[in-house]
């Protein structure tokens, strides 16, 4: 991959040298084209490169939870198969270990789920990760296959299936405060909010104060109470790489990096804004407000 792009730079040098020495329009505008592909090909292999490292730390946590599995699996089986005298004890550590399991059975499988989804989001296409998925899929159901056997044997030795499909209620709570962050996180990446109005309507929604700081983003001000988060539009960062605005002239109020970003105008009319670089765009803030006059 990182070879083909090399050569994609290659090429676009190569049709901007043509065009200096040629003065060629139809090359011009092969070129633009190739720079706009070219950067879109760079934010897709950050945007990999982020997964990548996100799919190993959680890789990472599913392997140590089945290597717990399999640790607290053959415990059970070592108890049940001895005669202990003291059989109270040895039910209720086999039901705890059962419980421990079903939680971390449970906790893969959310996991799993919550890679499968951020994958969907990002709109990436990794096959190797979509791979990925599946495997632990299947992994984590024979897993499961195997605990329902284990647990067949111990309801043949009198104990309660009830007590065998509970789940540890700690690990639970922890787990569901565990995957509403995750839920967040996911959010928080790809979610970014813009606004667009003149100083007046600016004004109006308290966006910005009378002294010109944009509120909530300059260096000291925080957001207010009645802050009109309603006058924001909601985008995916991941999606969206052009916003309309249609007016004479337009500012960026908020603080993204130059060279993330242009206007495009036609006409003497500011049509849109492009986002470059979407990464380093909305690296700085997740709110983007533009004043247009």
């Amino acid at each position: 991959m990182k070879v083909s792009i090399r050569n994609f730079l290659f090429f676009t040098i190569l049709c901007v040298t043509l065009l200096y020495s040629c003065g060629n329009p139809e090359l011009e505008n092969k070129v633009q084209t190739l720079e706009k592909q070219n950067r879109e090909l760079q934010t897709e292999l950050q945007l990999k490169d982020s997964l990548t490292k996100v799919f190993g730390k959680t890789i990472q946590e599913i392997d140590q939870n089945i290597q717990t599995i399999l640790t607290e699996r053959k415990a059970i089986q070592v108890n049940i198969q001895n005669n202990l005298e003291n059989k109270k004890t040895v039910e209720k550590s086999v039901i705890e270990k059962i419980q421990l399991i079903n939680s971390l059975l449970y906790q893969n499988e959310k996991l799993i789920d919550s890679l499968s989804e951020l994958l969907s989001q990002s709109k990436v296409q990794m096959v190797e990760l979509k791979s990925t998925i599946n495997i632990l899929r299947r992994e984590i159901e024979q897993k499961n296959n195997e605990i329902a056997q284990l647990k067949q044997e111990l309801v043949k030795k009198n104990f309660k299936i009830e007590d065998l499909n509970r789940t540890l209620d700690s690990l639970m709570f922890e787990h569901q405060i565990q995957e509403e962050v995750i839920a967040m996180q996911s959010k928080e990446i790809s979610t970014a909010y813009y606004c667009i109005g003149s100083k007046k309507e600016l004004l109006k929604n308290n966006i910005i104060s009378k002294e010109g700081g944009v509120i909530g983003l300059g260096k000291t001000m925080k957001l207010s109470d009645d802050f009109n988060q309603a006058y924001f539009t909601e985008i995916n960062v991941f999606e969206t790489r052009l916003i309309p605005i249609f007016a004479k002239k337009a500012e960026i109020l908020t603080t993204h990096p130059s060279g993330s970003y242009k206007f495009v105008t036609r006409d003497d009319i500011v049509q849109h804004l492009e986002i470059i670089d979407p990464k380093k765009f909305w690296k700085a803030s997740k709110y983007l407000v533009i004043e247009t006059k």
